[in-house]
């Protein structure tokens, strides 16, 4: 049905200068590989899933939540299992050197505005009477940071606590992820991310005004809209989008917002995303001179399992009877039963407040010219320094 977006830009190979008295990690061409890795992932997961959504479905994902939650999935998968995981990801490093890499990312990303709140939680849930290996409890906990937690899945508590552990990772903004705890089910690897980013230059609240947005069967709905003749923001316009870009904080975060070019449809677009495109386009960016800008505020949710997806990408394996989580229990007969995300994302003219987690269930044997946001778009949020992309999606209905 159609593709989307993510940033593609290359890391930065240099040492980082210290925020607060915190020295960042050094990055390497290995953190350039999970990333760009990442990023490639989350193109082919958001293309598998928009496939069984309508034209006009707003669409959020959080490539580095999927990513990071498969990556403790990893440290148990072994044999053919552990290849499918590595293939859908992507990755040409050994599991090994991903959990390296991924311990350095989760130390850099947080830190490198202090303007913006980013957090990235990672949590491992097991039935109390399983026996986990010690092994991968302590590679989890090194490298993701991963609080352990044994739980009577039996007590009908055990979802409470863990849905509490989500919402305060989100704040709040993602308050479920489990609805119940079926009885064939002996673990969850979880992963939350939270971002909270104000504009390098925010919105006069005094200029909002209520627009018109065009959805895609034709019709209009009315919507608050921003409006600004001052913010300075990237721009550029060519025979295949219309894009802007707009810095939070200190200018490592940032929210880029495609268009389709005149003439062309929001699944033309979505079909020319690609890295390479879109590293074409970025480097096309100019700062915006004589220029109005109107965008939508939205606050929306999405939620979708992964489970068709990721076996739609190569790892099919690792949801059937032939699946090897040895490396969790030694007694084997273990599958991934569910993979669910959900995704919530406000943006006003303070800024944008985004969340993000992933569930892994294992189990037994799942004017002057204005630029004018009024129709289907696409996002992406992301980080400059790694190019690591924390959210991404489309806007149909800015208002559903």
């Amino acid at each position: 049905m159609r593709t989307l977006l993510i940033i593609s830009t290359i890391l930065l190979l240099f040492s980082c200068n210290k925020e607060e008295e915190n020295e960042l990690p050094i990055l390497t061409e290995k953190h350039k590989s999970l990333v760009g890795a990442s990023n490639a992932f989350g193109f082919n997961l958001y293309q598998e899933v928009a496939s069984n959504e309508s034209a006009d479905a707003n669409i959020i994902l959080s490539p580095l939540s999927v990513s990071t939650a498969l990556g403790m999935l990893l440290n148990g998968a072994k044999g053919q299992t552990e290849t499918s995981i590595l293939n859908t990801l992507g990755l040409d490093l050994s599991t090994d050197e991903n959990n390296a890499s991924v311990r350095d990312l989760l130390d850099f990303l947080p830190n490198v505005d202090t303007q913006v709140q980013t957090s990235i939680a990672n949590s491992i849930w097991y039935e109390e009477s399983f026996n986990v290996i010690p092994e991968f409890i302590q590679v989890n906990q090194d490298n993701f940071d991963a609080e352990v937690s044994a739980l009577d899945f039996s007590d009908p508590n055990s979802v409470n606590l863990i849905n509490s552990w989500v919402s305060n990772a989100t704040n709040d903004k993602i308050p479920l992820i489990l609805e119940s705890i079926n009885s064939d089910e002996r673990m969850f690897l979880i992963n939350a991310v939270y971002l909270n980013a104000p504009w390098a230059e925010a919105f006069d609240p005094n200029n909002t005004f209520s627009g018109q947005f065009q959805l895609e069967n034709g019709t209009s709905i009315s919507t608050p809209m921003m409006h600004s003749e001052d913010i300075e923001f990237a721009y550029v316009l060519n025979s295949d989008v219309e894009m802007i870009n707009l810095p939070y904080g200190n200018g490592a975060y940032s929210f880029t917002a495609i268009l389709p070019a005149p003439g062309k449809t929001i699944q033309e677009t979505e079909a020319l995303l690609n890295p390479t495109n879109l590293k074409n386009w970025q480097s096309s960016l100019s700062t915006a001179h004589s220029l109005h800008l109107n965008f939508p505020k939205f606050e929306l949710e999405f939620e979708s399992s992964l489970k068709e997806a990721l076996s739609a990408l190569g790892m099919g394996i690792a949801f059937s009877d032939q699946a090897d989580l040895s490396g969790i229990n030694e007694e084997g007969g273990l599958l991934v039963t569910e993979v669910k995300h959900k995704c919530y994302i406000k943006l006003d003219e303070a800024g944008t407040e985004a969340a993000g987690a992933t569930s892994i269930g294992v189990g037994v044997t799942s004017v002057p010219p204005t630029v004018s946001f009024d129709k289907a778009f696409l996002f992406v949020i992301s980080e400059s320094n790694t190019g690591a992309i924390l959210f991404m999606g489309r806007i149909s209905n800015p208002n559903p």
